[in-house]
């Protein structure tokens, strides 16, 4: 049982994430904000078709996460949206490699990794199951996030022109409860491979979210003020 959470259900919930999150960047990178709910059906039918196709070859999850996720970075960098303020491409690439360290280490073989391949818990059906259930729960808190930022979501650190500070949904307890669901999968993911590359990959992770989310913080703080000192009030950066 708890090889078929490794081999099957973990590799199928991140990489349902991995093409939501792809699709949703080339739809908001080719469409005006107005017609942001044009084409559902042809996006979700690309979906999909995407998802199966990658769950065939699910064994390579890290490269293909690699590949996804470089892809809408990519798209964020060549979106055509107007913008007032943005981080440079140079400030993005640490983070980006930092990422990509993660997952690597995250879902490459352990054969490769040596003492990180080492168990830091015991084989147990009970936590691997915690850890399944915690690494969907992070999957659907950063989707619903998402999803609620709406027009407002950058892969990278911008201000958009007609910028709002969203603080409802999931942002009135969290202020970036994208990077808070990531790092909760990050970390069901660990338990359910229970070896120290999880928790390397967890820190890592959180290093890199953490130095974004800062960056963002910034922005948003210079751009609204004081509005944005009352919401870090009642809102906690990572956890409630």
């Amino acid at each position: 049982m708890q090889q078929l959470l490794q081999q099957d259900l973990i590799p199928a919930l991140w990489i349902a994430f991995a093409v939501y999150w792809t699709l949703a960047a080339v739809h908001q990178s080719r469409v005006k904000e107005s017609e942001s709910q044009n084409d559902l059906w042809f996006y979700c039918a690309v979906g999909a078709f995407a998802f199966l196709l990658l769950f065939y070859v699910r064994d390579r999850i890290a490269a293909l996460l690699i590949v996804l996720g470089l892809f809408y970075g990519l798209l964020a960098v060549v979106g055509t949206k107007q913008t007032k303020r943005r981080e440079s491409l140079l400030s993005r690439l640490p983070h980006i490699a930092a990422m990509i360290a993660a997952f690597i280490v995250l879902f490459e073989r352990p054969v490769r990794l040596g003492p990180l391949s080492y168990r830091f818990l015991p084989n147990s059906q009970t936590t691997a199951w915690a850890g399944a259930l915690l690494t969907a729960c992070g999957v659907a808190v950063a989707i619903w996030a998402r999803v609620y930022l709406g027009a407002n979501w950058s892969a990278n650190v911008k201000i958009r022109a007609n910028h709002t500070l969203v603080r409802t949904g999931p942002y009135a307890r969290l202020r970036h409860p994208v990077y808070s669901g990531v790092l909760l999968a990050i970390s069901g993911t660990a338990l359910v491979e229970g070896e120290w590359r999880g928790l390397v990959a967890l820190a890592v992770a959180l290093t890199a979210f953490s130095i974004k989310a800062k960056r963002e913080e910034a922005f948003l703080r210079g751009e609204f003020g004081s509005e944005f000192v009352e919401h870090a009030r009642y809102a906690g950066f990572f956890l409630p």
